[in-house]
């Protein structure tokens, strides 16, 4: 099955909410929140850094663990964010379609996904927001004492992600591609391929979703 490349995006909700589904009870949940994959980090930190005191002043620890001074200003612990970041594909519906009934199956060249796992997720539409949700997941972030820059942050993940993951089967072919097939017939509706990079401590995925839909 030839996939097409779609933009994978994600919005990132700073929020106390228990459940996504709280989160999206907000009809403007998703305005001012979209940015791109690779802007995540620095988007968090400017959220968390937004305080005028906190952008000023450098974080960091002397050599005994207590908060240090800079400038003659007292510095306190940051404080963590609890957010949501909601990865999403733009638009209700796939260009690519497979038929009902008919086995789906993947092949790609295993260099280009060396230390990825393929991850086949089922879509949630979600009309009013001209969507498809692919995962949700809740996330606690806090800036590094003595470290600055977007690749500062302390991400960790709260729970699991909230998600609809359908089994695989994936196997290797003598040509040096990957084979990969769904272990059941997929029902009705939209899905997208991933690639998960293999025994990360933080979700970390290739760029883009390789998106479909099974239709009639």
């Amino acid at each position: 099955m030839s996939l097409r490349l779609a933009e994978r995006k994600v919005a990132i909700v700073k929020s106390d909410a228990n459940d996504i589904a709280e989160v999206f009870k907000n009809e403007a949940w998703l305005q001012g929140s979209q940015i791109a994959v690779r802007a995540i980090n620095e988007e968090i930190t400017k959220m968390i850094l937004s305080n005028r005191d906190l952008g000023k002043w450098l974080w960091r620890f002397d050599s005994t663990g207590a908060i240090g001074r800079i400038g003659g200003k007292f510095l306190t612990r940051p404080k963590k964010a609890r957010v949501y970041e909601v990865e999403f594909v733009p638009g209700l519906a796939s260009a690519t379609i497979a038929s009902a009934g008919t086995p789906v199956e993947f092949v790609v060249p295993s260099p280009a996904v060396s230390g990825y796992d393929p991850v086949l997720l089922s879509a949630e539409r979600r009309d009013k927001d001209g969507i498809r949700v692919l995962t949700s997941r809740k996330m606690e972030l806090m800036p590094q004492m003595g470290a600055s820059g977007p690749e500062s942050l302390e991400r960790k993940l709260i729970g699991s992600p909230q998600e609809k993951r359908m089994p695989l089967d994936t196997q290797a072919a003598p040509d040096g591609t990957l084979v990969i097939k769904p272990v059941q017939p997929l029902a009705l509706g939209e899905y997208a391929l991933v690639f998960v990079k293999r025994d990360a401590k933080v979700i970390d995925s290739l760029s883009g979703a390789f998106d479909f839909r099974v239709g009639q």
